[in-house]
């Protein structure tokens, strides 16, 4: 929503929109925050024009040094997504949403892209 990133941006705000209609907790990791700092803030966009608004209807998690030790140690291919997993699963996740499921093949909780969301609330 925030990234405004197409094709996924339409379905995101439906679905997150939706989400929350029906009482859905909606929660980022810390890391996920830093990841979208860092693409808006390379467009100029400072943090202080989004992040209000982020905060408006998501929480934050936060990243233990015992999660970054579990992906550093983990099989999984991709490091950032091995800590996304360990951050929703210590949080006890119901979902986790991503526009590439590819990396989360070791996930025991549900992983849905973008469209998946919003065809939840069709």
């Amino acid at each position: 929503m925030i990234l405004k990133r197409e094709p996924w941006n339409t379905d995101i705000r439906y679905g997150l929109h939706h989400a929350l209609l029906a009482g859905f907790q909606i929660s980022v990791s810390v890391l996920t925050v830093m990841n979208m700092e860092y693409v808006l803030s390379r467009r100029k966009i400072m943090a202080s024009s989004w992040y209000p608004d982020l905060i408006s209807f998501a929480d934050i998690l936060n990243i233990s040094a015992l999660m970054v030790d579990f992906a550093m140690k983990s099989q999984w291919a991709d490091i950032e997504d091995a800590l996304q997993y360990r951050c929703a699963k210590e949080n006890n996740a119901e979902i986790i949403l991503s526009r590439d499921k590819s990396g989360f093949k070791n996930s025991s909780i549900p992983v849905l892209t973008p469209i998946q969301l919003r065809k939840l609330f069709e």
